[in-house]
């Protein structure tokens, strides 16, 4: 259980995103990949409150278990304190190795976090949670710590992150019935571990990812 959270003291994100303008596919468990090119070029971020991921859109070819990129929608997402954007500036125009699928970034453009009254996290993962009921049990909680009006949680797919050898299992999540206030809260903070992965990000809409 977590310690109440003062929501005066919570710092706001913004959402960074850079397109890919070359690159055919990356690996479909890109999480781990993407976080190491970006620490790669920028360093700092192993223990970076500041950074978080977003998952990268594309289509599934199971064939080899690879996203493929589409022009113009694909690109590399990244929810910051809004102080640290100039960290990630030296991305713009630099190639990135994605577990042995080159991409090249474009120049970032930068969003604002708006509320939304459903949002989906495509992977959670919470330490010593690896069952559904706990796991949904543990979100509850979480949620009245941080003071979250009572919402509907649906946990989804069971889903899985390799980081080195080791595989850390997790759910889809949906959260549904949340004011503006607590949803801009939530996506601010997250829910669960391994953020600067693509974990537990929690992005507007209510459908699977």
């Amino acid at each position: 259980m977590t310690e109440p959270v003062d929501r005066q003291t919570v710092v706001p994100r913004i959402d960074v995103s850079f397109p890919i303008v070359r690159g055919e596919a990356i690996p479909r468990d890109h999480g781990y990949a993407v976080f190491s090119a970006i620490n790669h070029h920028i360093g700092g971020l192993h223990q970076a409150p500041w950074f978080a991921l977003l998952p990268t859109r594309g289509m599934h070819n199971p064939g080899e278990d690879t996203l493929v990129l589409t022009p113009g929608t694909s690109a590399l997402r990244c929810r910051v304190m809004a102080d640290s954007l100039p960290r990630l500036l030296p991305l713009s125009g630099k190639v990135l190795d994605i577990g042995g699928h080159k991409i090249r970034l474009g120049v970032p453009n930068v969003y604002a976090i708006h509320p939304a009254p459903s949002l989906r996290a495509r992977l959670s993962v919470i330490k010593g949670h690896m069952e559904p009921d706990t796991f949904e049990t543990c979100v509850r909680g979480r949620l009245r710590d941080l003071n979250v009006n009572p919402v509907e949680v649906v946990v989804g797919k069971r889903r899985a992150i390799n980081v080195h050898d080791t595989t850390t299992v997790g759910f889809e999540l949906f959260l549904r019935g949340l004011g503006e206030d607590d949803s801009i809260l939530l996506q601010y903070l997250g829910m669960g571990g391994k953020q600067r992965m693509g974990c537990g990000v929690l992005i507007p809409g209510g459908e699977t990812l």
